[in-house]
Parts: structure tokens; sequence; C-alpha cells
């Protein structure tokens, strides 16, 4: 089960280390707003910034992650990585402890986001070496499987560590949270140290020596590599328009339900719940789908039924409809991700992974922060107060919003399965 040993004790580490940043990035936030700045109208503006510094730290380091991790020991990187992410929490902790002997609490919150900003800039790192060993422990046959149960493990961390952070604040203290939070990484740390004591023969630079050499160089090959290989090109085109479709539903979503579907903003939470329910089941299904079936096929179906889901989304009213179209949106957007690993893996050269994983991350986060734009640009000033009827259908700013984002996951999957067609005929003519 779960592949062999060492990709047990990789797994575990994962699940571990996720739900140490699932813990932190909510604990972050009720401390600051039920304690440090209790009361505070500067409150939500706060960990607005503090979330944003951390969000812009995260995309910068997947730029380069790809490029470093390359040129490093996969082990040591990960092994540094879960130090130096303990090392920020205990900073944090300190600062939770004593921060009623500072006079200025903006000192607390400057020192609090410089060193989220760490864990969210360091922790690129650990998943770029990590993909790279995986390739190294996994047969390729298992490939699917190791993705999904991967995928799985870190999504389990979003489900698990925002309650417990709750959990534990409310009755342990902030302090203490700090301290599981530290552990978790220090725990992960520890299961890295096992399996690299049986794999030392991998996760060795796969980057050869030359004078000329530099960081730009060596961030631009991920790219070139992608450009002279159709396959990941198409591959990097349909992520990067389905991830804009899928944020603007994310974004946006929360005021349909307030404004349209007339529940309480409370919902949200619980339709992000499923939704990371749904990962889960994706994921295992996926992984097991993957190695049996065509990965493109899977991820053009998969596409296209994202973005059916969003279409008809806004349509209903009934709760449990709704929350069962976003456990299924949850489990199509897992199995998307699922059937891309191995594609990539098989598709570009191993000595490049890194560069080439560090291209995918930085354009899928380019495509998300620019649909979380325009979804809120759209929502406010733009549609505001637009509403219309199209054959007895009730059409308004929400509708019209899921509707673009659903045609862009639908348009992209036909277009993806038409480009991967020609390619595969041009791979079978040259061939001959």
């Amino acid at each position: 089960m779960f592949i062999n040993r060492d990709f047990r004790r990789m797994l575990l580490a994962t699940a571990v280390s996720d739900t140490g940043s699932g813990i932190h990035s909510a604990l972050i936030t009720i401390w600051i707003v039920g304690t440090l700045l209790q009361g505070d109208d500067s409150a939500p503006v706060v960990t607005s910034v503090v979330s944003s510094i951390a969000l812009g730290t995260g995309v910068l380091a997947n730029a380069a992650a790809g490029v470093l991790v390359d040129r490093w020991n996969k082990w040591r990187t990960m092994l540094c990585s879960d130090l130096i992410m303990a090392a920020a929490v205990l900073v944090i902790l300190l600062v939770s402890a004593t921060h009623s002997v500072i006079d200025q609490p903006w000192a607390v919150i400057v020192i609090v986001a410089v060193a989220s900003a760490v864990i969210s800039g360091v922790g690129p790192f650990f998943t770029s070496a990590r993909f790279v060993i995986t390739n190294d422990i996994v047969p390729e046959k298992a490939y699917g499987r190791a993705f999904g149960y991967m995928h799985n493990a870190e999504t389990a961390g979003q489900l698990i560590g925002p309650p417990l952070a709750s959990v534990i604040i409310a009755s342990l203290g902030a302090y203490i949270g700090f301290g599981i939070d530290a552990a978790t990484f220090l725990f992960s740390m520890l299961l890295v140290m096992l399996v690299w004591r049986r794999n030392r023969q991998y996760g060795h630079s796969q980057v050869k020596p030359k004078q000329d050499r530099n960081f730009r160089a060596e961030y631009i090959e991920g790219f070139t590599a992608i450009r002279n290989n159709s396959r990941a090109l198409i591959m990097l085109s349909a992520l990067s328009i389905v991830g804009i479709g899928g944020s603007m539903f994310l974004r946006v979503e929360i005021f349909f339900l307030q404004d349209d579907a007339g529940l309480s903003a409370n919902w949200y939470g619980i339709s992000m719940g499923v939704f990371a329910a749904g990962l889960l089941l994706g994921a295992w299904i996926g992984g097991r789908l993957v190695d049996y079936l065509d990965p493109v096929k899977m991820l053009v179906l998969t596409m296209a039924f994202y973005g059916l889901l969003i279409i008809v989304f806004p349509y209903f009213s009934s709760l449990l409809l709704l929350l069962f179209i976003k456990l299924a949106l949850g489990s199509l957007a897992a199995m998307l991700d699922v059937s891309v690993g191995p594609l990539i893996m098989r598709t570009m050269p191993k000595e490049i992974l890194g560069r080439v994983i560090a291209a995918f991350r930085t354009v899928s986060a380019l495509g998300w922060m620019f649909g979380t734009m325009t979804a809120g640009l759209l929502a406010g000033p733009v549609l505001s107060g637009v509403q219309f009827d199209i054959y007895g259908l009730d059409v308004g700013r929400f509708q019209i919003i899921f509707g673009v984002a659903g045609l862009l996951c639908c348009g992209t999957a036909l277009v993806t399965s038409v480009a991967s067609s020609k390619h595969d005929q041009n791979a079978r003519e040259y061939a001959k």
C-alpha cells in the first residue's frame, strides 16, 4: 500500500508539513484579529497585507525554486527548508508570547509579516525538491498513484489545519499553537532524513557546470524547453487558462451565496470545506485512473466537465445541490492536477524537471492572480446592477462571470483536444 516504504515516509512528511502550513495561515489571522488588534478597525487591512506579502513572496519563490533546486542537492534542500520554516515559526512564537511587553504593535506585525513571508518563500523549494525526488523513489508505472496520494496529503493539510488552529488557540493559546506549528516542520524534517539515509544515490545536482550559466539563463531554460515541446506547451496553456476560469469562480462565490442564494457568509467556509473534501476524493480517483487511461483524454474531459459545472452553478438555489456541485468541482480540480504530473514527467528530461515545474507554477500563479482581479472588477463596478432575461432565465452579474469562467474552461478543453490530436498525428507521421 502507498507504493513503497520510502514514499510512505515522504507522504507522511508532506501531510504533516502541509498541516503545519494550514495551521500557520489560520493561526496568524486568528491571533492578529482576536488578540493583537482586537477591536481595532485596521485589523482587516493588516491581515490582508500580511497575507498579500506572503502570497507575493510565494509567487517569486516559485519562479526561483525550480532553477535553484536543479542546482542543489534535493535532500539538503528539503531538510534546510523544513529547518528554516520551523525557525521562522519559532520567531513568531517568541513574539506572540512577549507581545504584551512591546510598546508598538506595528513592530510585532512587521516581524510576523517578515517571518510569514520567509515561510511562504521557502515552501516552494521543499515542494520542487520533493517533486524531483518522487521521480526517483517511485517506479514510473506508479506515477499517477503517487501524485494522487501527494495531492491527498496536501489537501488533508488544508482541510485539517484551519479548524485545528481554531481549537488550539481557543483551548491552549496562540504561543502553544505556534509551538505545534514549528513541531510539524521538525517532524517532517526527521522523516525526510530517514528516507535520505536509504536513497543517498538520488537527489544530486542535475546541472552540468558551465562558466557562462546564470540564474536568468537557467530560469528561461524551463520556458524554452516547454516552448520546444508541443505537448508541454499545450498543457501549460490549458492550465493557465483553466486557472483563470477557476479563480474567477472562487473569487466571487461568497458574494453569490450572500446576494443571490440568500445565505450567510459563514456558509462560504462550509462550501470550501466541501470543496476540499472533493479534492481528496478526486485525487484518490484520479490517481488510479491516470495510470490506466490516456492522461490527455482525462485532462480534456476534466476541463470540460469543470467548465460546465461552473456555468450551471448560479442557476441553482438549493443549498444541497450547490454543495454537491462544489464537491464535484473539487474532485475535478484534483483530477486535473493529478493528470498533469505524469504528463510532465514523461515528456520532459529529468535534468530540467525543476525548471519546468517552476515555469508551470509561475504561469499558473499569474493566471490565478489575473482571474482573481478580473472577477473582482466584474463583480464590483463593471457589472453592478446588470440584470436581464434570456428565454426565461434571469441573468445577472454572477451568471455572466460564472458563464465566462466556465466557457474559458470548456473552450480550453476543446482546443486542447484538437491540438493534442494534431500533435499525435504529427508524431506518427514523423515516426514513419
